[in-house]
């Protein structure tokens, strides 16, 4: 299943919802977060993760726009009520054009 719906005007499935658990991968990263979702809306996810030090919690906020654009590697994992899990991921890197578009800073509250 993927997270991003509707490849025009990009949005996250209604059936993401807070607590999710994810792996997320911004293109400028070496390596891929894990962390807990703590707010969604229509276009925009924010996930918390413990750092290396762990002595702080730090966030990173995905965008649908992003994801569906490559820039970002996802993969969320839910479960219902009976403990049934449902894993949807979504991966357009090889869309991704670094000379298409300025890219701003990663998104990313913590770069370390």
């Amino acid at each position: 299943m993927s997270t991003v719906k509707s490849r025009d005007n990009a949005y996250f499935d209604e059936e993401i919802k807070v607590r999710d658990l994810i792996r997320a991968q911004y293109h400028t990263w070496p390596e891929p977060r894990n962390g807990l979702v703590i707010s969604l809306t229509k276009d925009t996810l924010t996930a918390i993760f413990l750092p290396a030090i762990h002595q702080s919690v730090c966030y990173f906020t995905v965008k649908a726009d992003e994801v569906k654009d490559g820039k970002w590697k996802i993969r969320l994992i839910s479960f219902d009520d009976a403990w049934e899990m449902t894993v949807r991921s979504d991966d357009f890197a090889d869309e991704y054009d670094p000379a298409s578009t300025e890219d701003g800073a990663d998104s990313s509250a913590a770069d370390g």
